[in-house]
């Protein structure tokens, strides 16, 4: 679901139509060709797609210019993996070494979109444990966090590692599946997760929700944002409040054709 650049995915335009289309634009009004962008997925882990994708580039940059085109930016695109804990992140240095290697003196403006790599461990999504169930060997962590708060495992079986607030417990870790309230299978936030006997009310962290969580959270099933935190060292502030109730029912509007007397 995060593949982009592939003939079967909606984003961009095949490369070998990218210098036609490049030339045939330099003669359409309001339009200035100036550069050149590419994106071909994220969560990338590996720097060998990455020399592929900038050797095609750089070849299609070179060809435009020896038809007299301007290339004034060529945007490398983003997409390099974060570490979500299955798969290690991509090493920032094998990546600059695949930048250097194809854009060695580049005659332009480079662009770079590191994006989730940046920002995905600067974020955690904080729950506390409702209450554990048990059916047959499955053990279930039910928490007060749900898909709306965090939709990436919901909507990309993405793995997140949770791990519990309290740190000094010592037991030993079991599979568990971290689940919200939502009354919807998908509504599940780790499966076979290792976690340490827990109480309810607990507080339990979902890492790396930095990237996604708030941007994708939604008020799905009635339940009112999660508020943000920010936390710089010692200090923290509220950012973005939790809305009430009677706000998120404020937003929604009776038409006059419809109210009663």
């Amino acid at each position: 679901k995060i593949t982009t650049g592939t003939r079967a995915n909606k984003f961009g335009v095949p490369w070998q139509d990218a210098a036609g289309l490049f030339a045939a634009a330099a003669h359409l009004p309001g339009i200035r060709m100036s550069g050149l962008a590419m994106h071909i997925g994220s969560q990338i882990t590996s720097a060998a797609p990455f020399h592929a994708a900038f050797e095609r580039l750089a070849g299609l940059a070179a060809g435009l210019r020896g038809e007299g085109f301007a290339v004034e930016s060529l945007d490398l695109g983003g997409g390099l993996g974060a570490d979500y804990g299955a798969a290690s992140a991509l090493d920032v240095r094998e990546y600059a070494a695949a930048v250097r290697a194809h854009f060695a003196a580049p005659p332009c403006r480079l662009l770079l979109e590191p994006g989730r790599f940046l920002v995905a461990d600067s974020g955690v999504l904080l729950t506390r444990l409702l209450y554990e169930k048990h059916a047959g060997d499955k053990r279930f962590l039910i928490v007060d966090a749900a898909m709306n708060d965090l939709l990436r495992p919901a909507l990309y079986d993405a793995r997140h590692d949770i791990v519990p607030v309290n740190r000094s417990a010592t037991a030993a870790a079991a599979p568990a599946e971290v689940v919200g309230p939502v009354c919807e299978t998908s509504d599940t936030l780790a499966r076979d997760c290792p976690l340490p006997p827990v109480a309810p009310g607990d507080l339990l962290a979902v890492l790396q929700a930095g990237a996604y969580g708030a941007s994708l959270a939604s008020m799905y099933n009635s339940r009112p944002l999660a508020p943000e935190v920010l936390v710089s060292g010692a200090r923290m502030a509220v950012v973005r409040p939790r809305p009430s109730h009677a706000e998120l029912l404020a937003a929604e509007h009776i038409p006059d054709w419809l109210e009663t007397t």
